[in-house]
C-alpha cells in the first residue's frame, strides 16, 4: 500500500487480487506480468497508466471509473510522477505475491 498525491489530494493505492484482475480485464491482458513487461520495455500507454492508477484506487474507491481517474490525472501537472509511484507499488505487490507462491511451491516439493 502506498499514498500518491494528485491535485493536492492524497489517494491510497493498493494492489490485491481484485485490483490486479481488474487491470488485466480492462487492458485485455493474459496476466499482470505481461503488463509489467510491456511497461518495462518502455511501451506503456496513457491507457495503461490510467488503468494501473484506477486499479490501485479501487480498494478505497470501489465505484471509481476509468474516466474519473483520467480526469483526476488530467487535473494534475505531476500526474506522470504519481502514475510512476502507482506502477512501483504494483510491481512491489506482484513480486510479493509471486515470492509467497514460490515459497509454497518449495514446501510442497520437499
Amino acid at each position: 500500500m502506498r499514498k500518491i498525491k494528485l491535485n493536492g489530494k492524497e489517494y491510497t493505492i493498493e494492489y490485491g487480487h481484485n485490483a490486479i484482475c481488474a487491470i488485466e480485464d480492462v487492458l485485455g491482458a493474459r496476466n499482470i506480468t505481461e503488463i509489467i513487461t510491456v511497461a518495462f520495455q518502455g511501451k506503456s500507454s496513457f491507457r495503461m497508466m490510467r488503468a494501473i492508477v484506477w486499479g490501485g484506487m479501487l480498494a478505497e474507491h470501489r465505484n471509481i471509473t476509468l474516466e474519473a481517474v483520467g480526469e483526476i490525472l488530467d487535473s494534475d501537472k505531476d500526474s506522470f510522477d504519481a502514475a510512476q509511484e502507482a506502477f512501483a507499488e504494483l510491481v512491489t505487490s506482484v513480486n510479493g505475491v509471486l515470492k509467497v507462491a514460490e515459497k509454497k511451491d518449495e514446501k510442497t516439493k520437499n
